[in-house]
């Protein structure tokens, strides 16, 4: 017991004496790891980093929504043709009222791929009443479908509404400028 005791003791004392190596680093000025080359061999850009452009979250948010609203476009368009056609083939004939639906979607697309506001705001129109008949077609049957069409047509419609409201708060000379792919803004290296 007293063996046991002592090697114990013993490898305790031992533990203690061990001494971890480090390397200083001095005068470096930025974190580095161990074991990586000297700073004077370093390349410029460091593989860790990428510039980016900031810009007003007007700009940032009308290029970021343009091709969902242009998607959008796309959908409702085919989505009132397919309605239209199912009117058609069932022999109604007032389903050609549909065709004027067909209106909102086209002005969507136009407005969003030109950036221009007055093209969007007929969209929005036709969303906000889209948006309507889908709420009151949801109120009067309670079907989950019908449901979840409100609710992805909520969604559509905010979004086409974020994209006009950004239109807006561009200034026209800037809008011009953006139409010709001209994205400029103040440069910043992102480090990762």
């Amino acid at each position: 017991q007293d063996q046991g005791q002592t090697a114990t003791t013993g490898q305790k004392a031992q533990d203690e004496r061990q001494v971890v190596q480090g390397t200083v680093i001095q005068n470096v000025g930025a974190p580095v790891v161990v074991g990586s080359p000297e700073p004077s061999s370093w390349q410029w850009p460091p593989a860790g980093v990428t510039y980016g452009v900031v810009m007003p979250r007007g700009e940032v948010t009308a290029l970021s929504y343009r091709s969902a609203v242009m998607c959008f476009a796309v959908i409702d368009t085919v989505s009132t043709l397919a309605e239209l056609i199912s009117i058609l083939v069932e022999g109604d004939v007032s389903g050609l009222l549909l065709l004027l639906f067909l209106a909102g979607p086209v002005c969507g697309f136009i407005g969003a791929k030109r950036l221009e506001r007055h093209w969007v705001s007929l969209y929005l129109a036709f969303s906000i009443v889209k948006l309507a008949s889908s709420i009151v077609i949801m109120f009067f049957t309670w079907f989950i479908w019908f449901i979840i069409i409100a609710a992805i047509q909520l969604w559509v419609t905010k979004i086409i509404f974020e994209f006009w409201r950004a239109l807006g708060s561009i200034e026209p000379g800037r809008l011009q400028q953006l139409r010709r792919g001209e994205v400029e803004g103040e440069r910043i290296p992102f480090i990762f």
